[in-house]
Parts: structure tokens; sequence; C-alpha cells
């Protein structure tokens, strides 16, 4: 009984922490990727209610940071006017984690409020036909256009996965029609999902223009002060190189390197490649575990599907 009383006491102590000090101590254990960026998120959230006593952190408290944030206005006017639902969504969750483990791990209140998230429109992805991919590569510098790049638009590759390929990923099969495959390793909700990519006859010859780059990495960075390590983040130079080229680029449309995976798999569609195992396979989607365990004949009939985007016939997609 005594213990309960001390708990419940600890509980009523620490539910009066300021939140700046449980965002603090959610860095200090923070053991992700970008721990800047998401220390700059926090710093955001916390000009409007680091003060707060965190047992007071509800959804009606962050109501102002939310709207702000979602508009772009006050600290955050960068002058790009309104942000996309995911964006802000993506920042809630941040916060979400921090009131988990003030809940959870440090037991500092009883519980995690409920945060809404805002609905609206969602950036679009775009599928390029074969005229607009010569258009983007055009505008590409060269280790891009006949490397990361063209491997990407035919491997159907996450960035996060093409960026840290190793040479060591590779796994050959020896047979008279040199086949391999690279393990490729994404994440999904933290947990890290290997998988293999299979290449069609193009995204080898993207491999094989990396194959003297002297980095323990197949598409390294190529950065004066990271030369050989690996690439960083893309999508500043890809957007900027996608906007030259002249591609669509509206406020609701992506120009990331996303979009080279995006047209892979809309390739496929097209190409008539529909049955869900297989596109599930040469995508990598996390729902499947079909690549875990490969025959040599299941590589070659993927092989044979995925070849199929070396052929440029003429390609009409909707866009909305």
């Amino acid at each position: 009984m005594n213990q309960s009383i001390s708990i419940f006491k600890k509980m009523e102590r620490d539910a009066m922490r300021p939140f700046g000090e449980a965002a603090q101590r959610y860095l200090d254990e923070f053991t992700g990727k970008d721990a800047d960026a998401v220390a700059n998120i926090l710093a955001g959230m916390c000009h409007y209610f680091g003060d707060m006593p965190i047992i007071e952190v509800d959804d009606g408290a962050i109501s102002e940071w939310r709207s702000d944030y979602l508009q772009g206005r006050g600290l955050f006017d960068d002058g790009k006017g309104q942000r996309t639902a995911g964006t802000v969504n993506q920042r809630v969750g941040y916060l979400a984690a921090v009131m988990n483990r003030a809940s959870k791990h440090w037991r500092w209140i009883p519980q995690t409020p409920y945060f809404e998230r805002p609905r609206g429109m969602k950036k679009q992805s775009i599928a390029l036909t074969y005229e607009e991919e010569d258009q983007l590569f055009a505008a590409l510098p060269e280790h891009w256009r006949k490397g990361l790049c063209k491997f990407a638009i035919n491997a159907g590759v996450r960035e996060q996965e093409v960026t840290g390929m190793k040479w060591t990923d590779i796994r050959e099969f020896h047979d008279p029609y040199s086949t391999y495959v690279i393990i490729a390793y994404g994440k999904s909700k933290e947990v890290v999902k290997p998988r293999a990519v299979i290449l069609n006859s193009l995204a080898k010859e993207a491999v094989d223009y990396e194959r003297n780059n002297g980095s323990r990495y197949i598409f390294p960075s190529r950065c004066a002060s990271n030369r050989g390590g690996k690439l960083g983040k893309t999508w500043k130079l890809f957007s900027a190189c996608w906007k030259n080229a002249g591609l669509p680029s509206g406020e609701w449309q992506r120009t990331g390197i996303h979009n080279l995976r995006h047209t892979f798999i809309s390739r496929l569609a097209a190409h008539g490649v529909y049955e869900k195992r297989i596109t599930d396979a040469l995508a990598g989607h996390h729902g499947t575990d079909i690549w875990n365990n490969y025959t040599q004949q299941d590589v070659y009939l993927l092989e044979s599907k995925v070849e199929k985007l070396t052929n440029r016939k003429k390609l009409t997609f909707l866009r909305m």
C-alpha cells in the first residue's frame, strides 16, 4: 500500500515537469537517424508549449502550434505557404513519441493524450514516360544519370535502400547468365527488412558503371567532404534537377527521388505485370516474405518480368 502511495506521489510530482524537459530527455535517449532534425522539430514545439507542465499538454494545448505550422505562420513562415497534412502529422508523431516515453517508460504521466491529425491533400508521386525520363536524365549529373538514378528507375528501390547498398550485398548465382541479386536493407516501423532486389539489364549496367569507384558503397557520395562515403539525402539536388528538366512540380506534386520508384511500379503494370505475388517481390513490399527464400528458377522468372521495362514502348499515365 505504501509503495502504491509513493508511486502516485512520484507521478504527481513528475507530471508537473515542463514539456521541454521531457523533449530534452527524449533527445538524450534517441537512437534513430536524423537526431538534429528531430531536435529542430521539438525545439519548434517548445517555443509554444515548452514551459507547460507535461500533464497539461493535450490536443487543445498544441492547437496554436499545429495551426501555425500547417499554415506556415509565425515561427514557421518560410515563404513556402501551407504545408501538407502529412508533414504536420509526421511532427505530431514525434510529439506522441515523447509523450509515450513519459507515460510508459518514465512514468511521469498516467497515459498518452490523444492528438488529432489534420487531414488534407497529400503530395502525389509522378510516374514518368520514357520521353520524360530522357528529359530528367539530361539534367542529372553524369554519375547519377549512369549510376544511381538509372539503377533506381529500373530496380524500384527506396532511397534508403539504394544509398546503403554495399558491394558485399551482391549475391551471385554461378551460371552462364551472370545472374545476381543485391540484398537491400530498408526499415518498416523501425524493423530492418532485408530483401532481394531483382535487376534487369539496365540496372546491371548501372552497377557495372560503379564497379571501380573505390568505395564500399555501390552508389557512394561524390561530395568533396564525404567522397566515397555513404550518400546522404538526395532530395535537394534531385528536386533541382527535376525542376530544371521542366517536369511537373506543382504545390501537391513530389519532386524527389521517390518518383523513380513510383515510375518503376507503374511501368510494371503498363507492361502487363499484374500478379500481386510478382509485383510485391519486385517492389519489395513489406507485407510479404516472398523474397526470403529464392530458388534460381524464381530469380529467372522475376528477371524476365522486370526485363520488360527495358522495352521503351509508348506510355500514357493519367495524372490528377
